[in-house]
This record gives C-alpha cells, sequence and structure tokens, in this order.
C-alpha cells in the first residue's frame, strides 16, 4: 500500500493575503464580541449592576458585612471668645542676602587639548548633518563644535583630557561609518 503525500506551496502574496484574512477574521470576531456586550441588558441596584448572568435565577451574592452608609455626625466645638494679646515691639532681624551664583569660569581644558575631527564640509548645513548623526549616537551635544575656518566648516568632538580616550572615540566613529575621523592636538 503505497502512502499518498500532499503538498501545499504558498507564494508570497498568498501568505500574506491568508495571513490579512486570519486577522480580518479576528478584528471582526472581536467587534462583534464588543458589541454583544454593549447590547447585554444591565440594570442599576443598590449601587451595583446587575447583568444578564444575574437572569438565570441563580441567587445574588450578599456580603456579609453590608453596612447602610449612615453620615456620621461631627462633633462640633463651642466656640470661645479669643483674647487678642496687644502686639509687642519685636526687633527686626537682619536678614543676609542670597549670593549670587558664582559665574563659570571657561577651563583651559576646555579651550586647548585633544579633539577628534569627523569631518571638514564646505556647507554649514552638511555640517550641521553630521553633528546631529554624532549626536544620535550617544555623544552629548556640549561635545561637538562645528569650527569655520578657511572656507570649511569642521565638526569636533572633545575636548579629551587624554590621548587613549581620544583613540578610542576615533576607533568607535570608524566602526560607525565616519572613516575620515583623526586625532587633533591644539
Amino acid at each position: 500500500m503505497a502512502r499518498s503525500y500532499y503538498e501545499t506551496v504558498l507564494s508570497g502574496r498568498q501568505l500574506v493575503l491568508l495571513l490579512a484574512t486570519i486577522v480580518g477574521l479576528i478584528a471582526v470576531a472581536f467587534v462583534l464580541g464588543i458589541g454583544v456586550g454593549l447590547q447585554e441588558p444591565r440594570t442599576e441596584q443598590a449601587g451595583k449592576v446587575e447583568t444578564a448572568s444575574a437572569r438565570f435565577d441563580e441567587p445574588a451574592p450578599v456580603a456579609a458585612t453590608e453596612t447602610p452608609a449612615v453620615p456620621v455626625p461631627t462633633a462640633v466645638e463651642p466656640s470661645l471668645p479669643t483674647v487678642v494679646a496687644a502686639p509687642t515691639a519685636v526687633p527686626p532681624v537682619p536678614t543676609v542676602a542670597p549670593s549670587p551664583p558664582p559665574s563659570p569660569r571657561p577651563t583651559a581644558v576646555a579651550s586647548r587639548g585633544r579633539w577628534v575631527q569627523i569631518a571638514a564640509l564646505s556647507r554649514e548645513d552638511l555640517a550641521e548633518g553630521v553633528r546631529q548623526r554624532v549626536v544620535a549616537l550617544g555623544f552629548r551635544t556640549e561635545q561637538l563644535q562645528i569650527q569655520r575656518g578657511d572656507g570649511k566648516y569642521r565638526v569636533r568632538l572633545g575636548p579629551f583630557l587624554d590621548v587613549e580616550s581620544a583613540r578610542r572615540v576615533v576607533a568607535r566613529l570608524r566602526a560607525q561609518g565616519f572613516g575620515d575621523s583623526f586625532l587633533v592636538s591644539e
């Protein structure tokens, strides 16, 4: 006795159509279920909502410790006459004016140090685009500068305190598609 095997072959379009049909049927069933739930009669009785499941002569569950809501009277204290004392002369307390916050001083490291040059471009909008791509890699905007000189816009990252940190950043940038990145010392 020979066995017969059947094979079903679906093209990409047929598979997409099958999946779309299944999703559509699930959506229709969901919408119909919500519609039935909205049509179900509900009555409000003593602060509880009774649904259609209570129509089958089932005894309603009763809470053992139900107590009617009774307003609790608040105690009213008799008002006593208030005695107002004559104002006494209190010497003014000298106040100390808050000191202004210290002004940020530029450090020598901020202007000098090791920088990583990412790109040198002829247009400022292109340099800004490179800057945004580098920010998207996780670098802070404060670390990036666009310097103009000699008709070029140089996108630089830094400053770095040591050469090793700058070299690691150069390697990371080159791995992310900025192959022209290099170390600059100022």
